[in-house]
């Protein structure tokens, strides 16, 4: 499918500054930008989708009626969601390593 777009003067200069910078056309890059934010897009609505359905289990958990199978997609939620932070919780843990080492670098504060 072509389609064509119309894009203000600082935006069109920054697409073809960072299609420059690419070593691509200005329409390949706008292609792979476009891409990369439906893609966003896409995968930030199957999480909410996802963080829903699972808060809808959680409330039911609370009460007798959860069945099996909504028990096993409870724990399959679950889990996906603990894979998606555990990146961030690396990064959280480095952040604050990096503050620990800093502050034992400072002076001792108890002295006169």
């Amino acid at each position: 499918m072509h389609l064509t777009i119309s894009l203000d003067e600082p935006l069109a200069d920054q697409l073809r500054r960072q299609a420059s910078a690419r070593d691509l056309s200005p329409e390949q890059t706008a292609r792979e930008i476009l891409d990369h934010a439906l893609n966003q897009i896409a995968e930030k609505e199957a999480q909410r989708e996802s963080s829903q359905r699972r808060a809808e289990l959680i409330q039911k958990s609370r009460s007798p009626g959860l069945t099996p199978q909504e028990s096993v997609e409870l724990d399959c939620l679950q889990g996906a969601l603990d894979q998606r932070l555990e990146a961030m919780d690396r990064q959280l843990l480095g952040v604050a390593e990096e503050f620990h080492r800093l502050a034992e670098r400072l002076p001792d504060a108890t002295g006169p």
